[in-house]
Formats: structure tokens, sequence, C-alpha cells
């Protein structure tokens, strides 16, 4: 009983969160794109949003709604007048049933569009101090963390080291020595916010391309880890566990 509540208040906080943004925005609906894929960013967050809230949302009939559906449907029992209301709040209930599950869309959907969605929701946001300021600087692991659901270092360091070698950000792939010499030089300067904005979406852009992806794998904290935890979705077992 308690882990439902707490699960439902982490939902509630995801939904008010995703909300925040897609009423920024004013984009809800899905457009007329082909594919979930194709929808703008704060369109595909609208849609999660919406069937978060839905999944939170409990519904309760007000005493005039019962009393009317009492009077218009001859419930009313002359013995108990009681019996008249539970029969019109029973129909309520049903009603209300098949309306939710008319909205709400099976887990197999969800993942569906969840699979689909792109960098925006796989790079974790850059972290900030108690006080509610950003971060001035990280070091290499923790900043991968943001943009590969893997945890130890040595893989992240091996992704990184590809990652480098293919220079996507460059003119042309590096040999193994500029790798090294480049790996160096960022682990001696640390990373900051901007290089969060440009090399950290090249690296969730990379990695949506390696074989080791899998479309429902997000890194802690993105929009796509917490969108799987106010649906209650259990992450897969071992997936931050190098191939």
């Amino acid at each position: 009983m308690a882990e439902n509540t707490e699960m439902n208040a982490k939902a509630k906080d995801i939904a008010a969160l995703f909300r925040s943004a897609v009423e920024a925005e004013d984009k809800a609906l899905l457009g007329d794109a082909s594919t979930f894929a194709e929808q703008d960013f704060f369109i595909q967050l609208g849609w999660f949003t919406d069937q978060i809230e839905a999944r939170l949302k409990k519904n309760t009939p007000s005493p005039d709604v019962l009393a009317l559906m009492v009077a218009l449907g001859g419930f009313m029992a002359k013995d108990n007048p009681n019996d008249g209301v539970d029969k019109a709040y029973k129909i309520w209930q049903a009603s209300d049933a098949r309306i939710r599950a008319a909205t709400l869309c099976p887990r197999e959907e969800i993942e569906e569009n969840l699979s689909q969605v792109g960098v925006d929701f796989r790079l974790t946001p850059w972290p900030k101090n108690d006080d509610g300021t950003d971060r001035k600087n990280l070091e290499v692991t923790p900043f991968l963390r943001l943009c590969i659901p893997r945890d130890d270092t040595d893989s992240l360091e091996k992704y990184f080291k590809r990652y480098l070698k293919d220079n996507l950000l460059g003119e042309k792939p590096r040999t193994s020595a500029q790798v090294e010499q480049e790996l160096k030089r960022i682990k001696a300067k640390r990373l900051v916010p901007e290089d969060h904005s440009e090399m950290g979406s090249a690296i969730v852009a990379w990695w949506m391309k390696q074989k080791e992806f899998k479309p429902l794998d997000f890194p802690d904290g993105s929009l796509g880890y917490l969108a799987q935890t106010a649906f209650g979705f259990a992450p897969r077992k071992g997936r931050k566990k190098a191939n």
C-alpha cells in the first residue's frame, strides 16, 4: 500500500513536470506525421503526459449527477431510497470504467512509442547542486552516464573511445593515438554545460546507431526513464551492464 502511494506520488510529480513543459509550448495533440518518431518533441511529451494523467485520475460522481440518474432511471425504491442511489452509482462506475478503457492505451502501444523517441528523451539533463544551480563541471564518467544507459566505468570509456574514433563532430575518423590524446585532453579539462548540449546530444545520437542500443533503455533521470517510472514499467534487468 505504501509502495503504491509512493509510486503515485512520483507519477504525479513527473506528470506535473511534463505538463508544465507541454503547456509552455501549447502543443499536446498528435500531428499528421505518419509515425510517432516523426512527431514534434512537445507533441510526443504531451501524449505521454495525457496517458500518465489519465491513469492517475480518479473520478467521483457529484451528488447532483447521482440524483439525476436516479430520477431519470427510475431507480428510486419506495422502501429503501439508498438502493436507487447504489444502482445509479454502479452504473456510473461501469460507464466511467468503459470511458477510461477507451482513453488508456495498452502498455504495448506506450512502449512502442517510447521506443521511437529521440535524443531529447534520452539525454539526462545537466545535474544541479542542492541550491538549484547548475553543477560547474563533470568528470568524464558521470558525464557519460547522462548519455548512455550504462554504469560501469570500463564500459562507458570503451564506448566513448569508439565515439571519439568515429569523430562525428569532426571531418574524419581519429586514429587510435588521436583517440587517446583526445581522451586525455577531455579528462584533464572536465566537461561543462556547453559540452552537454553539443557533445552530449552527439553521443546520444551516435549511441542510437550502435548495435548495443536498446530502444527501451534510458539513462537514469532522462525523460524516457521518468516516463517509464510514471507508468510503473520496471527497467530491464541488467540494463546498465555492458554486453
